[in-house]
């Protein structure tokens, strides 16, 4: 039977909250041409919240690189050579086998269990479309199975904060909370499994 959504009063929570989370683009040293790099928007997630826990350093760009094949060398025997996509479940486990740090993941989610969470110094991974973004910086129209750290928001302006790593200047971008909402969806680990439904769900990861 389903949970009740519980009441959230968003004018009890603080008006802004922001972590300072090291950020890492996919391809840091723009190996866009690798098609590893251009899927690895989940292992970039992941090792952004692996330097945030283990202490808000920045990695430099061959470090960034190194520590993304390590990634990659953990996924393998996790989900096969071929899954260049994991679901945020699948992410959840990735997580746990390469950092050995416990998150949270959380289904159907609201905007407001987001904002509750990141109000209490956490941050958050999510799936999202990231055609729905409208990001000028990605190229194209941008990914349908794309990734990326909430790291605060901001009630006043309306606007989530996140470190996107589709771009190279996604470090604290800003997108209207509403658009970032409905771009949330989950997707298949696999290479681009068919997507039949759209499930809002997060990991939430705390220090």
């Amino acid at each position: 039977e389903l949970q009740p959504q519980e009441e959230i009063n968003l004018d009890l929570l603080p008006q802004k909250s922001e972590q300072k989370v090291p950020f890492v683009t996919q391809a840091p040293e723009a190996q866009w041409e690798d098609k590893r790099f251009q899927d690895a928007c989940e292992e970039a997630s992941i090792l952004m919240a692996f330097q945030w826990v283990g202490g808000d350093r920045e990695l430099k760009k061959e470090d960034a690189t190194a520590a993304l094949e390590e990634i990659f060398a953990a996924e393998e025997p996790l989900f096969g050579k071929d899954a260049i996509d994991t679901s945020t479940k699948d992410t959840q486990v990735l997580m746990k086998s390469f950092f050995d740090h416990d998150t949270l993941y959380k289904e159907d989610i609201s905007i407001e269990e987001i904002i509750k969470e990141l109000a209490k110094q956490k941050i958050i991974i999510v799936p999202t479309d990231g055609t729905k973004l409208n990001n000028p910086y990605f190229s194209g129209e941008g990914p349908e199975r794309h990734m990326l750290v909430i790291t605060g928001y901001d009630q006043k302006k309306g606007e989530f904060i996140v470190n996107d790593p589709g771009t190279k200047r996604g470090k604290g971008f800003r997108y209207p909370m509403e658009r970032l909402y409905d771009a949330i969806r989950d997707y298949k680990t696999g290479n681009k499994e068919p997507i039949e439904s759209v499930k809002k769900n997060m990991i939430i990861v705390g220090k």
